[in-house]
């Protein structure tokens, strides 16, 4: 595996629009389309990604790391709840509990600062000591990358993009262990 991702990473990368789709089957293409529209997420990612302020930040959130997959409730279809959109769930990914991450101050992450979030990515600790465990703690340790390896400006710019998200009240509570 280390030998394939340093074979990876040595691929000078490609700077090109993605082409458009050239395959059609009937039926097949408006079926896709529908199922886009009920299961899509967070709609086309940008044909460049954007390289500072909130617009990077909401390309980091919505289509590098797709926190919405964990952080947003799911719909009975098993659609994302888009109307509460990062508001968390108690019932994430392997049945665990996700918290809030909207800027609501009562249920939400709305109380901790910039610094507080950049820390709390990069160190998985939350300002009361808390720590990131379960999937959380997979994606800032990461197996070979994680949030821990991201820039400063991305990480701030994470945090900035969260703020500009509306606030939601939606107190997640944990699940007691039998």
């Amino acid at each position: 595996m280390r030998a394939l991702w340093a074979y990876v990473r040595s691929v000078p990368p490609v700077n090109r629009a993605p082409l458009p789709r050239r395959i059609w089957v009937p039926f097949l293409n408006f079926f896709l389309g529908l199922w886009s529209n009920a299961y899509g997420g967070t709609g086309e990612p940008p044909v460049q990604a954007p390289t500072s302020g909130v617009a990077r930040g909401a390309y980091l959130v919505q289509h590098v790391a797709h926190c919405g997959e964990c952080h947003t409730p799911r719909r009975f279809t098993g659609a994302l709840d888009t109307t509460r959109f990062l508001a968390g769930t108690a019932n994430g990914p392997e049945s665990a509990f996700v918290p809030n991450i909207t800027p609501d101050v009562a249920t939400g992450i709305g109380e901790w600062s910039d610094d507080e979030l950049v820390d709390y990515l990069q160190t998985g600790f939350t300002p009361e000591g808390d720590n990131a465990q379960g999937l959380m703690e997979e994606v800032i340790e990461g197996t070979s990358v994680g949030y821990k390896d991201l820039s400063k400006a991305d990480l701030y710019a994470i945090a900035a993009y969260l703020r500009t998200v509306p606030p939601i009240v939606n107190k997640v509570s944990k699940k007691e262990k039998s």
